[in-house]
């Protein structure tokens, strides 16, 4: 820690761009330090994987319209071959007991509990939004219905794209030949990776309790997050492959290894919403400088 503290220092005094990005830097470290963000984007992790079950059975029940869930299943199962194992394995678990049910069981499913898996699966929502709202330094007095409305909204709309992506590829891969299947393999990162920079950005735009019409920057918290979801699903996937997780964890190593993976991604997301503010506090200051040059050359010399 002092290595790098010094190595702050030392950029930091270089001047330029550099500097500038160095400073900001050591004041994100600061920040994020004084805010325990480890702990905040464990929380957030928690309340994410707490939500991703009834995420998955609300998508599972909506698809079910359009298409078995056991088509459903063969489709999702070829598709995150690409994620870690443990992730893969933890959703794919679901998913077989949610391709188990017969066509009746979906459609009460559907009917009796979409709602609740919408409002349960909305929690994850909400912690983004206070997770947010601490990186950015903002009180959230936006109302409690206000602020339940905005978390469901979020996680219908996830939802409704989800549905929406599945029924697009589906309905490619069926009318389509062997290109398509190439095609989607070569572009599912890039597309993935596309997708939750897409996120985070409207995360750091609505989620935090600011004016959405007031441009604060979302572009390097974007790219923060962005790289360390990157990072993080490479990271996890060759610890899974060097080691035995599941010796070690037993029925829990598909979630813990699905806990560690949606931690780093948080720790990304809140990391990219201190970097959002901090590039905010400079732009600001670098605004206030120019101005007051601007003053004193408007007013002249006296005399």
């Amino acid at each position: 820690m002092r290595l790098l503290a010094r190595l702050e220092d030392w950029l930091a005094r270089r001047g330029g761009r550099v500097g500038r990005l160095a400073e900001q830097a050591r004041d994100v470290r600061g920040r994020a330090e004084d805010d325990r963000v480890a702990i905040v984007a464990a929380g957030l992790a928690f309340y994410v994987l707490l939500s991703l079950i009834p995420a998955v059975v609300a998508t599972v029940a909506v698809y079910s319209l359009v298409r078995g869930p056991a088509d459903l299943f063969r489709r999702i199962e070829s598709w995150t071959t690409s994620f870690p194992d443990e992730v893969q394995r933890l959703v794919a678990g679901q998913l077989l007991e949610i391709a188990g049910l017969t066509g009746g069981r979906v459609g009460v499913s559907l009917l009796v509990s979409i709602l609740a898996t919408f409002w349960a699966s909305s929690k994850a929502s909400r912690a983004v939004m206070s997770s947010l709202n601490i990186a950015y330094r903002v009180d959230d007095d936006r109302r409690g219905a206000r602020r339940r409305g905005i978390a469901v909204a979020v996680a219908v709309a996830a939802i409704i794209l989800a549905v929406m992506g599945l029924a697009l590829v589906d309905t490619g891969a069926a009318n389509a030949g062997s290109w398509w299947k190439t095609a989607s393999r070569l572009l599912f990162w890039p597309l993935v990776v596309l997708a939750q920079a897409a996120a985070s950005a409207l995360a750091y735009r609505y989620a935090p309790n600011r004016d959405p019409d007031d441009p604060h920057p979302v572009l390097p918290g974007t790219i923060v997050s962005s790289a360390v979801f990157v990072v993080a699903s490479g990271a996890l996937g060759l610890y899974v492959s060097l080691t035995d997780i599941g010796r070690a964890y037993g029925a829990l190593g598909a979630f813990v290894g699905g806990g560690l993976w949606l931690l780093a991604i948080s720790w990304g997301l809140l990391i990219g919403g201190y970097m959002n503010d901090v590039a905010n506090d400079a732009g600001d200051e670098r605004d206030g400088q120019d101005d007051a040059s601007g003053s004193r050359v408007t007013a002249g010399p006296e005399g």
